[in-house]
């Protein structure tokens, strides 16, 4: 039985992908050399101590805005402009959607 082994000073755990969690997006990873994507390939040796890492996902919220614009125009009885209009600086409202439970802040 002493075909299924070889002999070696070291060895690799293979790369790992981080899954895709629908909702949710990778924010950060503590393998060395590793990303957002996926954990390095680790080497280890006969000394080495076991490996543990975590890979931390937060929701990837959304983000939509809408812009509400003001305008004011002055008109006699006839429609005819008897003013300069007045334009007021528009509003901005962003909503930012958590999808995880759908919740909103605006």
């Amino acid at each position: 039985t002493g075909k299924a082994w070889t002999k070696a000073d070291s060895a690799a755990f293979a790369e790992v992908a981080n899954p895709v969690v629908d909702g949710y997006k990778v924010i950060s990873n503590d393998a060395p050399a590793s990303d957002l994507a996926k954990v390095a390939n680790q080497t280890v040796n006969s000394t080495s101590k076991d490996l543990a890492y975590t890979v931390v996902y937060a929701p990837a919220y959304t983000q939509a805005s809408k812009t509400v614009n003001e305008t004011i125009k002055y008109v006699d009885q006839a429609g005819k402009e008897v003013a300069t209009s007045y334009t007021a600086t528009p509003i901005t409202f962003v909503t930012i959607t958590n999808p995880v439970d759908g919740s909103q802040t605006v």
